[in-house]
């Protein structure tokens, strides 16, 4: 068996280092970096046995960011190795939802690594890796039809941004003054079983906004009980109360909701309402111009 190992990290030059130093016979090795626009497409078409995570200098704000792996739907599938220096990783697993099954520490000795990787290739048996040939096929399709999607939701976004510029938009004075440097940025946790949408949101808020993305209500509960964000914008079948203490009930309910809406069913969201009592709803497919206003409109009425 070929072990399929994904390389991730910011660094180019040491995420190519270790690729080139972990090719070997047995090991299909591919260098994803974090920065492209696509790496969890990539990630979806390689469907690796085994993601290196490659850490360099990143600040707290930084090691967050690799919470964004948790857009890759089949992440619990794959083992996860952390190359950092030990203080550095135990930051990374305070500050993240992965779920870490190695640690090699830097410098880098590439012998502690085949080890890890070793002992991961030993744990996956024969029946395993007929599921995950099965799977990879299954994925190349809905790669496809996920690109195929961002094609034409890529393509709504520029003839609205298009309509945008066409009004004449009047800036307040203030608004021109440069951005204080100081400025904490506020949290937006985004819930949703779409990876679409949480690119998409990813995209549209990162510049003014830190934004946590999570595919699910377990790891949103997950990221609560050590955060609180500002705001939660989360899809309407998205049940955060499941597992919920009474405690817990009672801090969600007081961080603001955005809810996600493909529905126009006055009963729908009527329970809605009853349930969550959002601040706001915003209609799937989701634009850019309409979160930025609802999110603007909520913060500037707490001030």
């Amino acid at each position: 068996m070929q072990l399929r190992v994904a390389i991730v990290g910011k660094s180019k030059i040491i995420v190519g280092d270790v690729s080139n130093r972990v090719y070997r016979g047995d090991y299909f090795v591919c260098p994803i970096y974090f920065d492209e626009a696509d790496y969890v497409s990539k990630l979806e078409r390689l469907y690796p046995h085994v993601i290196i995570i490659c850490l360099n200098d990143e600040n707290p704000e930084e090691l967050v960011d690799y919470n964004d792996l948790l857009q890759y739907r089949q992440i619990d599938e794959a083992a996860l190795i952390v190359i950092s220096h030990p203080d550095k990783y135990e930051r990374f697993k305070d500050d993240t939802l992965l779920n870490i099954s190695e640690f090699v520490p830097r410098p880098l000795r590439i012998e502690a690594l085949f080890n890890a990787l070793d002992k991961i290739k030993d744990s996956i048996s024969v029946a395993d890796e007929k599921v995950f040939k099965e799977k990879i096929k299954d994925l190349q399709t809905v790669v496809e039809r996920q690109k195929f999607e961002a094609y034409k939701q890529q393509r709504a976004l520029a003839a609205a941004a298009s309509e945008i510029k066409k009004e004449k938009v009047i800036t307040p004075k203030e608004d021109l003054q440069a951005p204080n440097p100081n400025r904490v940025k506020k949290t937006v946790l985004v819930v949703d079983t779409d990876t679409m949408v949480l690119s998409a949101l990813k995209d549209f808020l990162s510049g003014k906004y830190t934004v946590v993305c999570v595919p699910n209500a377990p790891l949103a509960m997950k990221y609560l009980e050590k955060y609180k964000p500002d705001i939660i914008i989360l899809d309407y079948t998205i049940n955060l109360y499941g597992r919920a203490l009474p405690k817990n009930k009672r801090e969600i309910d007081d961080i603001p909701k955005i809810v996600l809406c493909a529905s126009t069913d006055k009963a729908v969201i009527k329970q809605i309402l009853m349930g969550m009592k959002p601040r706001g709803f915003i209609k799937k497919p989701i634009d850019k111009f309409g979160i930025m206003t609802k999110l603007d409109e909520i913060f500037g009425s707490e001030k």
